[in-house]
C-alpha cells in the first residue's frame, strides 16, 4: 500500500497497469469489534418509564419516542413488548391519530397481562367512538411538482438541467421563468441516514458558529427513535427488529430496503454518521449494477467525462450524478486524508464479509476497484443535504418561535448539485425523506438555482466573517453572494418595507401558534401564501432586507408545519 496520500483512481505503473493501486490491506477475514445491540426487557422497562413521566407532562411525541426505544429493545413476543406498544398507543389517541392508536392495541394483545386485558378494550372503544365523531383527517400537505416530471430524472420538475462552467462547476438552472412558491423538486435520496441529537453532534462544538443562536436539546427530543429507519415517515406503527435493538422501521418492506440485514451484523459502525452514509450509499450501488464489469465500466466513462445517463435504469443513473460530484481530496489535509483512508479500510473489511460483496468482488481488479469505490463516496458525502425541522417546546409556541433541528442527511442525485448562496432563491425542507424544493425569489430563465447550506432561512443566525470560514473550511470555496462582498451591508440597514396592509396580512401566521395554524383551511393557508408570495415579488429589488428575509423565513416555516405529523 503506497505511502502517496492522493491516489484516488490511480493504478499501478506497466505491466499492471490495468490493475488501481492498492489502497487497504486485504484482512476482510479478521475479527472486528462490531457488537450487535442485545435486546433487554430490563432496559426495555427503564425507556418505557422515561416515556411515562414525559407522558405524565402531556409531552406526547417525546413519550413516544422513549415508548418507540422500549419497543426496540423489548425481547420478542414479551410482556415488556406489549407493554410499550399499548403505552404508544395512548399517546396516538391524544394527538388523533387514531388508526395508528388501534394498531398499536392490536398489537399489545400479543403478552399484554390478562389482567389489564380491558384497559385495552377501554381505550379501542374510546378510539372508535373519537374517530367516528372527528374523523381521522390529516393535516400533512402531499407535495407535488408544479411541472411535469422530468423524464429522466423521478422527482425533478422538466424546466430544471444540470449545466457545468468553469466558474459553478456542475449546477443547476431553468430553462424557464419560476415564480415564487412553486414545487420544483420532490425528490428521493440515494441514500439517507439519521443524525441524532445530542450535544456531540451540535453545532455548538463547531468553532465558528454563534453559539448565542444554539439551543440544548435533551435526549426526549431526539428524533432517531421518532421515524422509521428507512423512509424516515414519523408519527407511525414502527416495527422493530427481531435479531438486534435500536432500530425501528414502518414494516419489512423498509426494512428490506434499509438493507438492515446487512447492518445487523455490523451494527455499531453502521449507525456512524458518515460511515453509515457510506455504506448505504455502497449497498444501493451494489445493487443497481448487477455485473462488477458494467460498474466499472460506468466508472471509467464518468471518470473520462462521458455522458453515460442514455442507457441507464434510474437508479444507475442516478448513482453517475452522485458520482460526479466534487470529491475536494485535492484540497483537504494530509491529516483529514489519512483519516478518511483508515475509515475507507474498515468500510472495506467490513464489507467483504458480507456475501454480497465477498461472492461479487472477486479477483483482485473488482477488490481494488471496490477500495477506490469506496475512497470516492467517502469524499462525496460531504455534499450530503442536512435534513431539519422546525421544533417547539409545546404547541403553544408561536411560529416565530420555534427552533431548528437536523434530524439526518440525505444523498439527492439533482438536490446536490444546487449551490449555496446567502440570499437564495430557492429552499427545501423534507416531507419523510424526501427533499421537497420551492421558489422563494423570482428567478428568471436560464437563471442558476441558489440554496442556503445551513439548517434555516435566515442568514443572520449565523454572523457574515462565520459564515464565510464554514463554508471555506467545509464545502472549499467563497460565496460571493450579495451579503458576502459587501460585508458592511446589513438586512437591518435596508428600507422598511413592514408598514400597509400586504406586509400585515401575510405576516399574520408568524405570530400564531401551532394549534392556530393547524385548524386553518387549505383556502386560508393558499391565501396567505399568496399575499407573501406578492410581497416578496413586490420588493424583491431591495432584497435582502429584514422583512423580505422574515417573510421568506416565514412561507418555509408555513410549508415545513403543514409537511409535518407533529
Amino acid at each position: 500500500m503506497g505511502d502517496n496520500l492522493y491516489t484516488l483512481w490511480c493504478k499501478e505503473p506497466a505491466p499492471n497497469h490495468d490493475l488501481y493501486v492498492e489502497i487497504c490491506s486485504t484482512e476482510y477475514g479478521r475479527s472486528t469489534n462490531d457488537k450487535t445491540m442485545k435486546k433487554n426487557n430490563v432496559t426495555a422497562k427503564k425507556l418505557r418509564d422515561k416515556g411515562n413521566e414525559l407522558y405524565s407532562k402531556k409531552k406526547y411525541h417525546d413519550a413516544m419516542a422513549y415508548y418507540n426505544q422500549s419497543i426496540s429493545y423489548a425481547e420478542n413476543n414479551s410482556e415488556a413488548l406489549a407493554l410499550a406498544y399499548a403505552n404508544r398507543s395512548t399517546c396516538f389517541l391524544n394527538l388523533n391519530l387514531f388508526q395508528e392508536c388501534l394498531i398499536d392495541i392490536e398489537r399489545a394483545r400479543i403478552g399484554y397481562p390478562s389482567s389489564q386485558m380491558s384497559k385495552l378494550d377501554n381505550r379501542e372503544q374510546k378510539c372508535m367512538d373519537l374517530m367516528n365523531k372527528i374523523g381521522n383527517e390529516s393535516h400533512v400537505r402531499e407535495p407535488e411538482l408544479s411541472f411535469n416530471e422530468n423524464g429522466m430524472h423521478p422527482g425533478v420538475a422538466d424546466c430544471l438541467k444540470i449545466e457545468k462552467n468553469s466558474k459553478f462547476g456542475r449546477h443547476v438552472v431553468t430553462t424557464r421563468d419560476l415564480e415564487i412558491a412553486q414545487t420544483i423538486l420532490v425528490e428521493m435520496p440515494f441514500a439517507f441516514k439519521n443524525e441524532p441529537i445530542k450535544p456531540d453532534h451540535s453545532m455548538q462544538y463547531d468553532p465558528f458558529v454563534d453559539k448565542s443562536r444554539i439551543i440544548q436539546h435533551d435526549r426526549s427530543g431526539d428524533n432517531t427513535f421518532g421515524r422509521c429507519m428507512y423512509c424516515y415517515v414519523e408519527c407511525t406503527n414502527l416495527i422493530p427488529c427481531e435479531n438486534c435493538a435500536g432500530v425501528l422501521f414502518c414494516d419489512e418492506v423498509c426494512m428490506k430496503k434499509a438493507y438492515h440485514k446487512n447492518d445487523c451484523q455490523m451494527a455499531d459502525s453502521s449507525r456512524k454518521e458518515t460511515l453509515g452514509m457510506v455504506l448505504r450509499m455502497l449497498y444501493r450501488t451494489n445493487d443497481a449494477f448487477p455485473c462488477v464489469n458494467e460498474l466499472m465500466t460506468t466508472v471509467r466513462l464518468l471518470l473520462d467525462g462521458n455522458n453515460v445517463n442514455w442507457h441507464q435504469n434510474d437508479d444507475q443513473r442516478n448513482f453517475s450524478l452522485i458520482f460526479q460530484l466534487p470529491t475536494h481530496s485535492g484540497h483537504q489535509w494530509s491529516r483529514n486524508l489519512k483519516l478518511t483512508r483508515t475509515v475507507t479500510e474498515v468500510i472495506y473489511n467490513k464489507v467483504m464479509r458480507l456475501p454480497d460483496f465477498k461472492g461479487k468482488f472477486t479477483s483482485s481488479t473488482h477488490r481494488r476497484f471496490l477500495q477506490h469505490l469506496i475512497l470516492h463516496l467517502f469524499h462525496v458525502a460531504e455534499h450530503a443535504i442536512n435534513a431539519s425541522e422546525y421544533w417547539r417546546e409545546s404547541d403553544d409556541q408561536n411560529l416565530g418561535t420555534f427552533d431548528v433541528r437536523t434530524f439526518g442527511n440525505g444523498m439527492y442525485p439533482f438536490g446536490c448539485y444546487i449551490n449555496h448562496s446567502c440570499t437564495p432563491n430557492v429552499c427545501w425542507y423534507f416531507v419523510d425523506h424526501r427533499l421537497i424544493c420551492r421558489v422563494i425569489r423570482p428567478i428568471r430563465k436560464n437563471q442558476q438555482l441558489f440554496g442556503f447550506y445551513f439548517p434555516s432561512t435566515l442568514c443572520e443566525h449565523i454572523p457574515h466573517q462565520n459564515r464565510g470560514l464554514l463554508l471555506e473550511y467545509h464545502y472549499f470555496f467563497k460565496c460571493k453572494c450579495k451579503l458576502c462582498l459587501n460585508p458592511n451591508w446589513s438586512i437591518f440597514t435596508g428600507k422598511d418595507l413592514s408598514e400597509g396592509p400586504l406586509y400585515e396580512k401575510a405576516i399574520e401566521p408568524t405570530w400564531m401558534d401551532l394549534n392556530e395554524i393547524r385548524k386553518l383551511t387549505t383556502e386560508e393557508l393558499v391565501s396567505y401564501e399568496r399575499e407573501a408570495a406578492k410581497f416578496l415579488a413586490k420588493y424583491d429589488r431591495f432584497h435582502p432586507v429584514k422583512d423580505t428575509m422574515m417573510m421568506q423565513h416565514q412561507l418555509h416555516m408555513l410549508w415545513n408545519t403543514f409537511a409535518s405529523r407533529r
